[in-house]
């Protein structure tokens, strides 16, 4: 059984990892801005990163 990636929007508060904390950044400042394609490459980003290195 795979374990899915958590969505953007349901990472926790302040993730341990040093690299999810800044794409969670990112993120929050891609939707208070109102970009959504840069919105939804960081989603992307987000997914692909959480699925390298905290695939268990």
């Amino acid at each position: 059984m795979r374990i899915t990636p958590p969505s953007p929007n349901t990472l926790l508060e302040t993730p341990r990892c040093t690299a999810c904390r800044y794409l969670v950044v990112a993120l929050r400042q891609a939707q208070a801005a109102g970009d959504s394609v840069r919105e939804s490459e960081i989603q992307y980003k987000i997914v692909r990163h959480f699925e390298r290195a905290h695939r268990t």
